[in-house]
């Protein structure tokens, strides 16, 4: 989602990090579940670096301070819940969403 946004936005390619956000964010449990805005909340007070500096690696082998000289090179902002709050938005404003600033970081729980 935030590569395409910044291609959608400022027309630059880049190749960010998965695993950085994955070993790193103690919010969302890593690969071991967790809720979606915590990776959005991680992001916005974090940021990721570089697929090259932190290659993605499964199982997960490394701890977030084998990242530490890694540049910091995107970070979100305004980070919000379509809609206004989790689990709230309609069909018509996801795709407003959609239209207007691109690709949205989504999850679902099948009953």
């Amino acid at each position: 989602m935030m590569e395409a946004r910044i291609r959608l936005k400022y027309g630059q390619v880049r190749d960010l990090s998965v695993e950085f956000p994955l070993t790193c964010n103690w919010l969302s449990e890593g690969c071991n579940g967790g809720w979606g805005i915590f990776g959005g909340m991680f992001m916005d007070s974090f940021y990721t670096t570089h697929e090259k500096c932190a290659p993605y690696q499964v199982p997960l082998k490394k701890r977030c301070s084998a990242y530490k000289k890694c540049p910091k090179v995107a970070k979100l902002e305004n980070v919000r819940n379509v809609g206004g709050f989790y689990g709230s938005p309609t069909e018509e404003e996801i795709i407003r969403e959609l239209r207007a600033n691109g690709p949205v970081v989504m999850d679902f729980q099948a009953g």
